[in-house]
């Protein structure tokens, strides 16, 4: 619930705001729970400012969603497909994976406004296009992707942008490999 002793006129007056106060190292947390608390009011300022349109962006993968945490792995693969030994393969896999996972993705988007990182998460939501939540601010884009970083998240743009082709590789032989193959 917003906090009831601040109100704004627009959501573009209060993201301003909480961007110096950001600068100044003042709390902003009542701000972003105001700007958070209506995601159709954030959704519509994104629209009307294209504040997103020209911005950098990473899905969001879990790595439960990419290695078939839940065990219905074999319902997708049959084994000999998953019995992968050289890095390569297992490259390929994930990249495979990834790619079919795309559409159905969250995105976060930044964007820098007065000296900060503005973003914002993105779900497409069909016809209804995008829609965006969790807007906050960092000093960075690398700021923000600790931030998103934990819990078995991946971050993924052109390529993985926050673990090595060895942490994904790690990753597979974790899930898969250790889980089905190895005795």
């Amino acid at each position: 619930m917003p906090n009831k002793t601040i109100s704004y006129v627009s959501v573009n007056e209060a993201i301003d705001d909480a961007v110096a106060k950001y600068k100044n190292n003042e709390s902003i947390d009542d701000i972003l729970e105001w700007v958070n608390h209506d995601t159709d009011r954030l959704t519509a300022w994104a629209y009307e400012t294209d504040a997103f349109g020209a911005s950098d962006d990473v899905f969001l993968f879990h790595e439960d969603e990419i290695f078939f945490a839940d065990g219905t792995i074999f319902d997708y693969f049959d084994a000999e497909d998953l019995d992968l030994t050289s890095d390569s393969d297992i490259l390929y896999f994930i990249n495979r994976r990834v790619d079919g996972l795309i559409d159905e993705a969250l995105s976060v988007h930044f964007q820098s406004r007065d000296g900060v990182c503005i973003d914002a998460t993105i779900q497409i939501l069909g016809q209804g296009g995008a829609h965006y939540s969790d807007f906050g601010i960092c000093s960075s884009k690398e700021e923000c992707f600790k931030h998103l970083l934990g819990g078995g998240t991946i971050l993924w743009g052109d390529a993985c942008e926050s673990h090595s082709n060895t942490d994904l590789i790690l990753m597979y032989k974790k899930n898969i490999t250790e889980k089905y193959f190895e005795i």
